[in-house]
């Protein structure tokens, strides 16, 4: 096996979804790598909802974290702080503004510890996406403070998810 990534699992939207699973997540590799493309919403603005799963269930208990920094065009930076949420929110703030269906959303994530059963699952992610009256680059990292071992990712919107969503997993490999 040679550097690189290798795909572990994907899903693309062929009809409007809640949510989106991906998974496959285990002991083969030590970092994982979340890419999410494509994202439209059916109406306003709406923030993406990452959580871990176990066993193929999302996680939904106040056990989630995140802190960042929001970079962003219409006005001075943002700091993103959430503590003890039911989901990682802002990996992917999307805006859908009126009638522009062709907004698309972006983002791409490392995923650390989800396959290790003593240590905390976390997350860090640059997106770039639709906020207000301009463009939000957040640069969040997260963390999910349970120490079990997690296989995937429940991605969500609040509200549906439109055709032509991807979400892939990958793992990242150096030997």
């Amino acid at each position: 096996m040679s550097n690189g990534i290798i795909k572990v699992d994907e899903v693309i939207t062929t009809q409007a979804e809640s949510e989106i699973k991906v998974g496959g997540i285990d002991s083969k590799y030590d970092v994982y790598m979340l890419q999410v493309s494509g994202i439209t919403t059916v109406s306003g603005a709406t923030i993406g909802l990452t959580r871990v799963t176990t066993n193929g269930t999302a996680q939904t208990g106040t056990n989630y974290d995140l802190a960042g920094l929001g970079l962003r065009t219409d006005q001075a930076y943002t700091h993103l702080t959430n503590l003890n949420y039911t989901e990682w929110g802002y990996l992917g703030a999307w805006s859908h503004q009126g009638s522009n269906s062709s907004f698309r959303g972006n983002f791409t994530a490392y995923l650390f510890n989800f396959n290790n059963a003593n240590q905390y699952s976390m997350i860090t992610a640059k997106s770039i996406s639709r906020w207000a009256n301009g463009t939000l680059a957040p640069i969040t990292t997260g963390v999910y403070k349970v120490a079990e071992i997690n296989d995937g990712i429940s991605y969500t919107l609040q509200s549906d998810i439109q055709t032509g969503a991807r979400i892939s997993l990958y793992g990242l490999t150096n030997s």
